[in-house]
């Protein structure tokens, strides 16, 4: 298969960014670019893959530390985000609260929904909208490559938290059961933190849900 997915943990908070690419057209999207974005950018210009965009799951600080770097690398990239989360990419992710400073000097150009359908070249991917841990937090998925880019909403055998402004615990547990729970078992879940998981381990094991 020539779609790929590519992690590489990033930074101090040791998050997980995604090269998600086709080998075959050399085409690629990066998914929640976070600091020490030089270790992708590396790999890409070495591969010559053409990054065409940004996806983020949501607007937490820590998921778009390396957005700038990206884009002065890339100048035509274009970044999608959901709407709902567009408060906190204007208050800079909540980064002060960590004592950064991060201001973004551009507003996402590409507005996610629930069910609308991204593309990569020929490959699409469902944008699921999952609140709970942000307001405007999405889930990326894939039929093709049987994962879902989950971003903070749920990790193995843990959950996003819910006490930062616009979290609802309500809201991701719905999100869970409702989102991630109905994909099939096998579905591989790559999070914004940690190691991967699957739907069927989560169902069955999660001490959160």
């Amino acid at each position: 298969m020539s779609l790929q997915v590519k992690p590489f943990v990033l930074g101090r908070l040791k998050n997980n960014t995604y090269l998600l690419f086709d080998s075959a057209v050399k085409e690629g999207i990066v998914i929640d670019p976070s600091f020490e974005i030089e270790h992708l950018i590396d790999f890409v210009v070495e591969n010559q893959v053409n990054i065409t965009g940004v996806w983020l799951t949501h607007a937490h600080f820590d998921h778009f530390a390396g957005l700038v770097a990206l884009r002065n690398q890339f100048p035509n990239l274009k970044t999608a985000l959901h709407p709902l989360d567009l408060p906190l990419w204007e208050k800079g992710g909540l980064s002060g609260l960590w004592n950064f400073n991060f201001e973004m000097n551009f507003t996402p150009e590409v507005p996610l929904q629930n069910g609308m359908v991204m593309a990569l070249g020929s490959h699409p991917l469902a944008v699921l909208h999952t609140p709970g841990h942000s307001p405007g937090h999405v889930v990326f998925y894939s039929d093709v490559l049987n994962c879902a880019f989950c971003g903070d909403l749920i990790f193995n055998m843990g959950v996003g938290r819910t006490d930062l402004p616009g979290g609802s615990e309500m809201d991701l547990l719905e999100s869970i059961t409702t989102k991630i729970f109905t994909l099939p078992p096998s579905t591989v879940l790559h999070s914004g933190h940690g190691p991967r998981t699957t739907v069927e381990k989560e169902r069955a094991n999660n001490p959160f849900i």
